[in-house]
């Protein structure tokens, strides 16, 4: 048995949030103090050496809390999993995380109506997209051959055309 005592999940868990909102706050108030005396000292009281300085320690903070809640992202890192004996069994996953394929594991039966979903969403956006577009167009010479937007556009139907 180890000497060391078990921390309890919620409390890591509590003491990494505990850091990040302490780092948010730190990080942001020192960028917004040196965004303001860079703006009063270099930049004739312009306000954007404020926002930028801000971000910046809003930037710096988040990237802290990332290293600190995805250890395994940081560059150098190895996390050694232990090797289970026997077979992999699945983890239980979020099942409102929903994805054309079906997720981690795929369920055959459920991803041809998937990608059929996401197809029909993909055309219904392109559609309206193309919509837009249409209406808003506008040429201004009259081109010398026939092109396809001739079939939709209001200025070729109505015979009018806007003269330089």
């Amino acid at each position: 048995m180890s000497s060391k005592p078990r921390i309890a999940s919620e409390d890591i868990l509590a003491q990494k949030w505990d850091q990040t909102i302490s780092n948010f706050v730190v990080k942001t108030g020192i960028g917004f103090s040196v965004g303001i005396v860079a703006s009063a000292l270099l930049f004739k009281k312009r306000t954007w050496p404020i926002a930028i300085a801000t971000g910046w320690g809003f930037g710096v903070a988040y990237a802290d809390a990332q290293k600190l809640f995805h250890p395994q992202y940081v560059p150098g890192v190895t996390i050694e999993k232990q090797k289970p004996s026997g077979a992999v069994q699945r983890f239980p996953y979020p099942k409102e995380v929903w994805s054309p394929s079906g997720g981690w594991w795929s369920r055959p039966k459920t991803w041809k109506s998937n990608t059929a979903v996401a197809a029909i969403g993909m055309a219904v956006t392109l559609a309206a997209i193309w919509k837009v577009s249409a209406d808003k167009e506008w040429r201004h010479r009259e081109p010398t051959r026939w092109i396809p937007s001739m079939m939709w556009s209001k200025q070729f139907k109505t015979g009018e055309f806007k003269q330089d």
